[in-house]
């Protein structure tokens, strides 16, 4: 076998998730904005102005890494998967889930998590080739591949 292959990857479809987010934050928006005219309680302004504010940061977040850490390719080491120029053992892998038919999306599941980090989540680009390619070191390094729904934060 070679000692390391390279597969070109693209973020999944699932980075959607940030859509409902903004929406919640324009609704905050608009709250604080009406809720300035009214000459109520100090303490409920105060409140949506404070989950505005981390909805804002949180969204502004995501939108930069979204931006930065555009995935390029997936490499396939000897004992190690790197991705986003980080790099997870084999060992440390519970298991890889495959999640959809037509448009299959990858979620690496580390030992002792119930959540895929975001940054182990991708989808080929050439599904054949990649899913192969990923299917033989899964086998090669004793790593349960199986297709289903995975969890992330974003």
């Amino acid at each position: 076998m070679e000692s390391e292959r390279k597969y070109a990857i693209k973020r999944p479809f699932g980075s959607i998730a940030v859509i409902p987010y903004g929406l919640l934050m324009i609704g905050l928006l608009l709250t604080l904005l009406f809720r300035i005219n009214l000459p109520d309680s100090l303490i409920p302004l105060i409140l949506i102005s404070f989950a505005f504010s981390v909805h804002a940061a949180w969204f502004i977040t995501v939108v930069i890494q979204l931006i930065i850490f555009k995935p390029r390719h997936l490499q396939l080491l000897e004992n190690a998967i790197a991705l986003y120029n980080r790099g997870i053992q084999a060992a440390d892998i519970d298991k890889i889930v495959i999640q959809g038919y037509f448009f299959p999306t990858i979620g690496i599941v580390p030992r002792g998590k119930r959540f895929v980090p975001t940054y182990l989540c991708f989808a080929f680009r050439e599904h054949d080739e990649g899913m192969k390619g990923l299917k033989e070191w899964a086998d090669q390094h004793q790593v349960e591949v199986k297709a289903g729904h995975y969890r992330t934060w974003i």
